[in-house]
């Protein structure tokens, strides 16, 4: 049952920050929302689309290229820290292609850490890197170097 939550949430995580993503530019940082990583040695660019929207003490990051989206998401979140997927975070890579696949890291299964460095309530920054499978557990994405700067929402 526990497994069938999280599996739930990270589908509702991923669903709403496909349909709320928008691109958007800001003073913060670098000037310019980014979110990079490698996802199984290729480089991913959030090229197309970048969203960080922070709702009481829930967080949730995202970003759209060509090939994939990678969304973020730490429940009980307290700010500046360190955050892994045993715990708080969750964190999924998806294709943006047909037919549309998806790998999952979250307290159930997969490992990884999100660490936000930055976060004054209009700017949210910092790191990650994750272990995703897919539902089935028959496949899984490293997804490593990442890096964001984002406006938040």
């Amino acid at each position: 049952m526990k497994a069938f939550k999280f599996g739930i949430f990270s589908l509702l995580l991923l669903s709403a920050t496909i349909f709320s993503c928008s691109k958007s530019g800001g003073s913060g940082g670098a000037g310019k929302d980014t979110l990079t990583a490698t996802v199984d040695g290729k480089s991913f660019n959030s090229s197309l689309t970048t969203s960080a929207v922070k709702d009481g003490s829930a967080i949730s990051i995202a970003g759209t290229g060509s090939d994939g989206q990678i969304n973020i998401g730490i429940t009980s979140y307290t700010g500046p820290g360190t955050y892994s997927v045993s715990d708080k975070a969750i964190m999924t890579f998806a294709t943006t292609s047909l037919p549309i696949e998806a790998w999952s890291a979250n307290p159930v299964v997969g490992e990884g850490s999100v660490t936000i460095t930055k976060d004054d309530d209009n700017y949210v920054e910092g790191t990650f890197n994750f272990k995703a499978y897919s539902s089935g557990g028959a496949s899984s994405k490293t997804v490593s170097g990442g890096k964001f700067n984002v406006k938040l929402k």
